[in-house]
């Protein structure tokens, strides 16, 4: 494809022509600001991320990258990150964010799912496909020559993302919608970027709810501020000198932030919207974030890393129906049990959704099985719960946490849920062990708040049995430093618990 050449156009506008869009409406307008741990800042306005991208979309061309690849984007968060991304969208190709720090093992694994036609990043060693370094997009990006003029192609698709899934194995999700405005990615639908927001992004962009977030706001003509990884008292910091008016968290990154010990409500004040992602948010996780940036400020949002259903709740209404992560507004809800049977309301079970647009069948899965679809369309999550009578979702965990113990099936998130409320303990997971009697014992692995004075067994025991059942208390506790958590804030529970077995 020549970059002169214009794929049939229609009446979709493309991402790519989003952004050239703004480029010429508000050229000196900052598109992305981000501020690492040390030096200046490195930022692009519009006009700037528009010639950045033509740059590198020409060494695309001239690499033999054409609409039908996959450019892989191996870059840690960054001004680069976001110039490969446009610039994949302005020849058709699909962007497949991965991790920048994969170790060679991890790299050849999943570069032989993705297949990509160029590797952008600095993954060392030989490779099968021309490899474009950090520093070659940045000198791309800084260049006073006139950027070429690139003809924005119309992706077929709009990304691809890479899980290990339950069963550790390479997989690629393909969302095979094309990258277009007419499409906007369900989990964040109650997000109102274009208001003017300064968005924080805080977490890997290799995962959906950064990169969807991020594109949310950059087709919307917003700024993004953008730090290499989550440390809390630096978010808090940033929000304050930035005047961040947007910022996406998860249950883990908000406990972190509210158990600072100086954490002042000024400091957070010019936040207007606050997404929490990622499954149900405690009570008490959320009044203390309503008591810093008011209930109505904050939404939660639960859906499938597809796009293809959501539910989301305002913190106000929440705060009246604590635990559940509201209703499906563009997709249907419904719990399956073990017997493929739906469930009454009230009763928990494996939870499908199907995108009320169609929209469930537009995605590929290479290097893995599919998610359990229904005849009808509806589309496995891979989350149990439960629906009331009114309609209302309520999370109980991964199916594949769940803990059968003397019987019983336990919830490791409702366990970790209670533990957290203990003002002594800053993280937690609860595993299942083999237990010769038990089938499965409940083991609590745990960060203390002040490592010098951890709480007592005892005391933990005594703080549960006033909230859980007693056979969701743990049989053990164990104190460490850190639970290893990934950038994302997920763990490795599998890893864990043969660690301890």
């Amino acid at each position: 494809m020549s970059i002169t050449e214009g794929a049939p156009r229609g009446g979709a506008i493309s991402y790519s022509e989003q952004i050239r869009r703004f480029a010429k409406e508000r050229p000196d307008h900052f598109a992305i600001r981000f501020v690492p741990v040390h030096g200046p800042e490195e930022s692009l306005t519009y006009a700037e991320l528009d010639a950045a991208a033509d740059r590198l979309a020409k060494r695309f061309l001239a690499e033999g990258a054409d609409a039908d690849s996959m450019i892989a984007i191996a870059l840690p968060n960054g001004v680069p990150f976001y110039v490969a991304l446009v610039a994949s969208w302005r020849i058709g190709a699909c962007p497949a964010p991965l991790k920048y720090d994969f170790t060679p093992w991890e790299q050849e694994r999943y570069i032989d799912v993705v297949k990509p036609s160029v590797i952008v990043g600095d993954w060392p060693g030989d490779l099968p496909a021309p490899r474009i370094g950090t520093a070659q997009v940045a000198a791309m990006t800084a260049s006073p020559e006139p950027a070429p003029h690139v003809v924005d192609q119309l992706p077929r698709r709009t990304w691809a993302i890479a899980s290990g899934g339950s069963t550790g194995r390479p997989k690629l999700i393909v969302s095979c919608r094309p990258a277009t405005l007419d499409w906007q990615f369900a989990s964040v639908e109650s997000a109102a970027p274009g208001d003017g927001h300064v968005q924080l992004i805080c977490t890997p962009l290799y995962h959906t709810s950064a990169l969807s977030l991020s594109v949310k706001s950059l087709t919307a003509g917003d700024t993004l501020v953008v730090i290499a990884r989550f440390d809390a008292a630096r978010v808090v910091e940033i929000i304050s000198r930035y005047q961040v008016t947007m910022i996406g968290l998860v249950a883990a990154t908000m406990v972190r932030l509210l158990r600072l010990a100086d954490l002042r409500a000024e400091q957070m004040q010019s936040l207007r919207l606050v997404i929490a992602g990622a499954g149900a948010i405690s009570e008490t996780v959320l009044r203390g974030w309503a008591d810093l940036v008011g209930a109505e400020n904050i939404i939660v949002g639960y859906g499938a890393s597809e796009g293809f259903g959501s539910t989301n709740i305002r913190g106000d209404e929440l705060l009246k129906r604590p635990g559940t992560v509201g209703k499906g507004g563009a997709c249907e809800i419904r719990i399956v049990g073990e017997d493929g049977q739906a469930r009454r309301a009230g009763e928990i079970g494996e939870i499908y959704m199907r995108a009320k647009s169609g929209d469930s069948d537009r995605f590929e899965y290479w290097g893995g099985e599919a998610p359990r679809r229904s005849e009808d369309g509806f589309v496995s999550v891979g989350d149990l719960g439960w629906v009331d009578g009114e309609g209302y979702l309520y999370i109980a965990d991964r199916r594949t946490d769940m803990v059968k113990t003397g019987g019983v099936n336990v919830f490791p998130a409702e366990v970790e849920a209670a533990i957290l409320e203990h003002p002594g303990i800053a993280d937690a997971v609860v595993l299942g062990l083999p237990d010769a009697d038990w089938g499965r014992r409940l083991h609590a692995v745990l960060v203390a708040a002040d490592p010098k004075s951890p709480p007592a067994a005892q005391d933990m025991a005594a703080f549960l049995k006033a909230r859980l059942a007693p056979q969701k208390i743990p049989k053990a506790y164990e104190f460490v430093e850190d639970l290893g958590r990934a950038d994302t804030m997920k763990l490795n529970r599998n890893a864990m618990a043969e660690a301890r077995s």
